[in-house]
């Protein structure tokens, strides 16, 4: 006869039969048994899928499922995984500053030089005047949010 193991307390037997409260007996083969299918049924790819806000999706059973789930169900490939900042960057704010300079920039490169008051100059040294006002830095980024604010004012009035 083979010895019954206690689901409770994982030890042989003293009451086989009597320990319903626990789950009952076990056999140890059966529990071997268990322990092994449960183990195959975790490395079946599943069908189900766990989904992140940013639209990746993981098998349940997969690393990118377990990172979401240690993770407060956020995946590893997106900008909410770092509370919606890019990785390399500190603070939203500095997001931000990014998206602003983007902005001027596509305004920027859509401008020409015969129905704009920006422009870009190649070789400025031999195209422009002495006493022309080239703005950079700072003053760049305000005189393109002025002429940016005005284009929007006029296409919107």
């Amino acid at each position: 006869m083979t010895d019954l193991i206690c689901r409770k307390s994982m030890m042989r037997c003293q009451t086989p039969g009597m320990c319903s409260p626990h789950g009952g007996c076990q056999d140890p083969v059966t529990q071997q048994l268990r322990a092994e299918n449960k183990w195959l049924r975790n490395q079946i790819p599943s069908t189900e899928m766990v989904w992140c806000a940013c639209g990746d999706g993981y098998p349940v059973n997969s690393y990118g499922a377990g990172f979401m789930d240690a993770n407060n169900g956020v995946c590893a490939n997106c900008d909410a995984a770092n509370g919606g900042v890019e990785p390399g960057l500190d603070t939203p704010d500095e997001l931000k500053a990014l998206r602003k300079d983007a902005e001027r920039y596509r305004w920027f490169r859509n401008q020409h030089w015969d129905g704009s008051a920006i422009c870009a100059v190649v070789d400025p040294k031999q195209s422009t005047k002495l006493g022309a006002y080239c703005p950079s830095e700072k003053l760049l980024d305000e005189a393109i949010d002025a002429a940016l604010t005005m284009s929007k004012e006029a296409s919107h009035g």
